[in-house]
């Protein structure tokens, strides 16, 4: 079993896109300060990343929850494109 630690890093970037030979897939890249770790989703793994940050968005203070909220908004839309 992988072990995993139980802090997460800050996040500096994110970016997604559509490999040419696999549409079906989305990538989903984040950049850390450790480095970049990119991330291969389905259609329904990346809608249930947005609903995840909407939700979460919900549980922080009203000032950031318009930021991730935009964030969730721009990374769903690029989902249902």
């Amino acid at each position: 079993m992988t072990e995993r630690a139980a802090s997460a890093d800050f996040l500096t970037a994110f970016a997604t896109g559509w490999p040419e030979r696999e549409p079906h897939l989305m990538v989903l890249s984040l950049t850390t300060q450790k480095g970049v770790q990119d991330f291969a989703l389905t259609r329904e793994q990346a809608l249930l990343v947005a609903k995840t940050i909407k939700r979460t968005a919900a549980q922080l203070a009203p000032a950031l929850c318009v930021f991730i909220n935009w964030l969730a908004l721009t990374f769903e839309s690029a989902v249902v494109q």
